[in-house]
């Protein structure tokens, strides 16, 4: 039986909060661009979220071709 590493844990939970709000930050850009009238600013913040938002984007798409 694998021994409980309490520091992994910790470093993965902590990774995973990160990551949420990071993406939380990416979705909150690109709600702002849509909801926004089309100015310079609010297409850069759209942009910001779509960089932001592309590693989630790539990886489903990876993962939907490997279905077929």
């Amino acid at each position: 039986m694998k021994d409980f590493n309490t520091r992994e844990w910790l470093l993965d939970l902590a990774s995973f909060i990160v990551a949420t709000i990071i993406v939380g930050a990416g979705i909150l850009c690109s709600i702002y661009y849509l909801a926004s009238v089309p100015t310079i600013g609010s297409v850069l913040i759209g942009l910001l979220g779509m960089i932001i938002l592309y590693p989630a984007f790539k990886t489903w798409q990876d993962r939907i071709k490997g279905l077929f």
